[in-house]
């Protein structure tokens, strides 16, 4: 017993060492059971940029991303000859893709086998390899009642191939794949909140608005950047702090820091703020406006 108790003697100084070690032990516990949210933030970043490599590669990796997740089904096998375009509209298909199938129809009659589907929908991308998992080509030989004629086009039932987010108006949004109601006024809330959209990848900030959803339906949207600024030098507290990105915090910082050093030049004033960090360079940066209401008379 005495060599027990000896053997679970600790002095002061390894006592504390222990405390610390069991602490940071606890911290990186709870840490890595944290979802992992920089990736979706990382990526949402990098949509926004204009870096035409970077985009495509993050994209396809939040692509593979969504459909790991098992969130876009197609839940029966299928044989696009059998389907209309809607019906392959209503299942998630690109605008782009039933465009070159309604082509193709019209041309040959019939999509012979999955090599034929992947030169239509030029890509091996993982969207395209979903489906390509449940397609179950007919026996072509026989003369079947249900084969859609191509006659029946994309055109008689889509919407313009991109609508504008800047411009829609929530009964615009309903047509598409995954947006009811309740999501398409919600988007249209957001938007006006925000002044416009700057970027696709702010659409990933709108609660419950499924990444897969945007996967979906990003094919048919488009933003016409025309926001309406925050000017900076003019504006009072209660618009400011309007804004979604905009916390009372850093509202009274702008407007402190301006009353004692005059108007903002440039965003290197900004970053003089003790708030002012990299992700409110990311996400405010568009909608900040140095100008004045005398600016633009001149």
């Amino acid at each position: 017993m005495n060599w027990f108790r000896t053997f679970l003697h600790f002095s002061p100084s390894e006592k504390r060492g222990l405390l610390v070690l069991f602490s940071l032990l606890i911290i990186l516990l709870i840490v890595r059971s944290l979802p992992d949210k920089k990736f979706e933030y990382d990526v949402n970043y990098f949509l926004s940029q204009g870096d035409t490599t970077l985009k495509l590669k993050l994209e396809e990796l939040k692509e593979h991303s969504v459909l790991a997740n098992s969130k876009h089904q197609v839940s029966a096998t299928f044989d696009p000859n059998y389907l209309s375009a809607k019906q392959m509209y209503q299942m998630g298909f690109p605008r782009e893709w039933l465009d070159r199938v309604f082509t193709f129809k019209k041309k040959n009659g019939f999509i012979k086998n999955k090599e034929d589907l992947i030169t239509i929908c030029k890509g091996d991308s993982a969207m395209l390899q979903l489906f390509l998992n449940k397609v179950k080509f007919k026996n072509q030989k026989k003369i079947l009642k249900d084969w859609v004629p191509p006659s029946e086009g994309p055109s008689n039932f889509l919407p313009p191939k991109k609508i504008d987010l800047n411009k829609a108006r929530p009964e615009d949004l309903l047509i598409l794949n995954g947006i009811g109601p309740v999501l398409s006024k919600r988007i249209i809330k957001f938007r006006n909140a925000l002044g416009g959209f700057h970027s696709l990848g702010q659409l990933y900030q709108i609660y419950g608005l499924d990444s897969s959803v945007i996967l979906t339906i990003k094919e048919s949207l488009t933003v016409n950047i025309k926001i309406d600024s925050l000017k900076i030098n003019e504006i009072g507290f209660g618009d400011l702090v309007k804004h979604p990105y905009v916390t009372k915090s850093l509202a009274n910082g702008i407007l402190n820091y301006r009353e004692e050093h005059g108007p903002y030049q440039s965003f290197s004033d900004l970053s003089r703020l003790r708030l002012w960090n990299q992700e409110y360079q990311r996400k405010l940066g568009p909608y900040i406006s140095f100008s004045s209401k005398r600016d633009s008379l001149n």
